[in-house]
């Protein structure tokens, strides 16, 4: 039932990117590839969101999820995940004048489907404020 075979899990993730400072436009940035960016949003970082719906130099946030085993091959899972994006997460300035706001979260649920020994198909729908129609995600791996 629902009271055995329970877990428990978190994940918290900070990112910090490392460049060279370059001219663009008049201002100094780090030197990174648009595509190599760090970014919050997407089935790993943050469901519920686009993919790279926020995307910045520096990410940090956090997963935390309920898992069941439900029946035989199934287990079933709640979850929450929030994070923010950053220019420079080592710029406090920037901590002290951070609010809600500026973090964004998800919700949802999911099931996962244990196939083989380490390989499971996965199934969660999120939500999120800028979202609150709900995103699906398929996908053959853990989530973390």
């Amino acid at each position: 039932g629902l009271q055995a075979k329970r877990v428990f899990a978190v994940r918290l993730v900070g990112q910090r990117m490392e460049a060279e400072r370059v001219n663009f436009a008049g201002r100094q940035v780090l030197d990174i590839p648009f595509y190599n960016r760090s970014y919050f949003g997407d089935q790993n970082p943050s469901r519920g969101h686009y993919w790279a719906q926020f995307i910045d130099n520096d990410v940090t946030f956090a997963q935390v999820e309920m898992r069941w085993h439900f029946w035989k091959i199934l287990d079933a899972t709640v979850f929450t995940d929030f994070g923010r994006v950053w220019e420079d997460v080592y710029d406090f300035d920037a901590w002290k004048q951070t609010t809600n706001s500026d973090w964004h979260n998800s919700w949802g649920f999911g099931m996962r489907f244990k196939m083989i020994p380490n390989m499971m198909m996965r199934l969660d729908y999120g939500f999120s404020p800028e979202n609150p129609g709900g995103l699906f995600y398929v996908a053959a791996w853990h989530t973390f």
